[in-house]
């Protein structure tokens, strides 16, 4: 049987023990209530009135969900960062089981009334109301309070370079009831945290560039500071150049060399017109994508509205040209001053030989085949010659040689006369048609020329003018 001092020995023992465990399990618990005892959540960190409370801030962008070109509001993934010193929530490790830090409830300690300036969602713009995790608080009073959201900021897109355009937009943080005497805030660092953000399909992140800045504002007369980080984006242009500018370059090429398509195919106009028509369905399709500003044209706009206006321009020199080369078949000559210097100089150069005209007398060779290209009965026209040469041979054989041949010789003038008066005819009709022809191939050589100067011209054109589109 134990004795009675065993008995108080082991029971003050077991006591001890139990005293121990519930004093080390509420290490936590008396931190706690130790520290908020006399803590007001409402008035500034520091132990005088006249404290100022500094704030470090800092971002770590992880996401750009949607640049709204339209609305001009970006749509990002942000954590937010935000350090301080209170120093009402520091104690000794040593007096509370070596606990060194304690996380809180955003309602019990003092927070910053950081506020995001220029937010453009339908959430409040307190980063308190952004989120509902607790502060980290360690023995030295520091305090770390990580907010991630889903911020939607205004942005004043510039689309003056679409699709190669570079974006800035901006973030603004600080605070938005403690002036600069009563509250100051810093950044981290000289950028903000891009290390770990999520590659975008549209959109590279360039820089994320922070500055601090003192303004004052016409409502109050002291000073404020606020942090500014800025957002560089770079739009991928790779999606508009295979799917809008490519297409656009090759209908515009066929179009261009569409003055090299020989008039007489026939199929000329009705190319510049197809191609025309597909340019303004596409163009169409187009502009669903392309931001809508009134500000500024797009450089993509600028693109597409130069290959339609070079289109309508092709297919009104079509028909000019179609106008020019048929010209010959009302038998208008070509002036002189047209053949001098468009045939005759302009096309040597571009490589266009001139027409070779019929000139002179037409001789017998050149007669006989005219004459019968045209179907006249040459045949006819022989055998009355050859009557008449016989019909006068035989009336010089009659008894009164002196009437006889007076009276051939008259009637042989009238055949030779008439028969000469046939070759004139014929031979002013084929002279008549050979100048017709070489009308009609010197106005087809002058639109010819023309077609060659008009595709240099367009080509050359064309090229400089995109070309400053794209690297103005």
């Amino acid at each position: 049987m134990i004795s009675f001092g065993v008995k108080s020995f082991l029971l003050i023992v077991v006591s001890q023990m139990a005293t121990a465990i519930v004093y080390n399990k509420s290490h936590d618990i008396r931190l706690h209530d130790d520290l908020l005892r006399y803590y007001l959540p409402t008035s500034r960190p520091g132990l005088d009135i006249d404290a100022i409370a500094n704030i470090t801030m800092d971002i770590a962008i992880n996401q750009i969900r949607q640049l709204d070109v339209r609305n001009r509001a970006l749509h990002s993934f942000l954590w937010f960062r935000t350090f301080w010193n209170d120093p009402r929530l520091r104690w000794d490790p040593n007096d509370y089981g070596n606990i060194e830090e304690m996380r809180f409830k955003k309602n019990e300690i003092w927070l910053p009334d950081i506020t995001l300036f220029n937010n453009a969602g339908d959430d409040p713009s307190d980063l308190e109301h952004f989120s509902d995790l607790d502060i980290t608080v360690w023995h030295s009073g520091n305090a770390r309070w990580l907010v991630p959201s889903v911020a939607a900021t205004s942005c004043n897109v510039d689309i003056a370079y679409y699709p190669f355009d570079t974006q800035y937009c901006y973030i603004f943080l600080g605070s938005w009831n403690y002036a600069m005497d009563q509250l100051d805030i810093f950044p981290l660092n000289a950028t903000g945290d891009k290390s770990n953000f999520v590659l975008h399909g549209e959109w590279e992140l360039i820089d994320f560039p922070v500055s601090r800045r003192v303004k004052t504002y016409a409502c109050c007369p002291d000073s404020f500071s606020d942090l500014r980080f800025t957002i560089v984006l770079k739009r991928k242009p790779m999606f508009y150049i295979y799917n809008i500018i490519v297409p656009c370059a090759l209908l515009m090429t066929i179009s261009i060399v569409g003055f090299l398509m020989p008039i007489e195919a026939g199929a000329r106009a009705h190319l510049s017109i197809m191609v025309l028509l597909s340019m303004i369905v596409l163009q169409l399709t187009i502009s669903e994508s392309i931001p809508t500003q009134s500000d500024v044209i797009p450089m993509l706009s600028q693109y597409l509205g130069f290959i339609i206006f070079i289109m309508c321009l092709s297919v009104c020199l079509t028909i000019g040209s179609l106008n020019i080369h048929f010209n010959g078949t009302h038998g208008k000559p070509v002036p002189e001053f047209i053949k001098r210097n468009i045939i005759q100089r302009l096309g040597r150069v571009l490589g266009v030989r001139p027409v070779s005209h019929m000139q002179g007398n037409i001789t017998k060779e050149k007669y006989v085949q005219k004459v019968s290209e045209q179907g006249i009965n040459l045949g006819f026209i022989n055998g009355a010659e050859s009557q008449a040469t016989t019909r006068t041979s035989n009336r010089y054989g009659h008894s009164d040689p002196t009437n006889a041949h007076n009276s051939t010789r008259d009637e042989t003038l009238e055949v030779l006369q008439f028969l000469k008066t046939e070759k004139q005819r014929n031979l002013d009709a084929v002279a008549k048609q050979q100048n017709g022809l070489n009308s009609k191939m010197e106005w087809a050589k002058c639109a010819l020329v023309m077609d060659r100067v008009v595709f240099l011209i367009t080509l050359i054109f064309s090229l400089t003018v995109c070309l400053v589109i794209f690297l103005y």
